[in-house]
């Protein structure tokens, strides 16, 4: 039984780990926007720029981060519904950098890296929401 118990703990903090590694993606790319400088020389980020401020852009994927960051401290309703709002905003402007990106590309690496991560917001979003979901049908039965 004590072997069982470890690997659930090995399962929880390798989970946790993984959470934190995207917070932290996130939460650099974010301060990269909104310390960027004007004007932007790149096709990538100028066409970024003609669709939300990077600024802008950069706050959003900051609070993404955010909410990764408290789903570390919490645990049920709070931990799912951090998960899932931080992986719905978190995969939509990562998704959105990943298409940009595509534009200037000298090669494929740069937008299939980043469309791993919005892969990656995007499942813990659907762990979130299904946690929730769970939830939500146990009380009803």
């Amino acid at each position: 039984m004590n072997f069982i118990k470890s690997i659930k703990d090995e399962d929880k903090f390798m989970s946790m780990m993984f959470i934190f590694i995207v917070a932290l993606f996130n939460a650099m790319t974010a301060l990269f926007f909104i310390t960027i400088e004007y004007p932007v020389d790149s096709p990538t980020y100028g066409k970024m720029a003609e669709v939300i401020n990077l600024n802008i852009y950069g706050l959003l994927l900051f609070i993404s981060a955010i909410f990764f960051f408290l789903s570390l401290f919490q645990r049920g309703t709070p931990m799912a519904v951090s998960m899932l709002i931080g992986g719905i905003i978190g995969g939509l402007l990562v998704s959105f950098y990943t298409s940009a990106s595509t534009l200037g590309a000298a090669n494929v690496m740069l937008p299939i890296r980043y469309g791993i991560m919005a892969c990656s917001c995007f499942i813990i979003a659907a762990v979130g929401g299904v946690s929730l979901w769970k939830t939500k049908k146990k009380t009803r039965t």
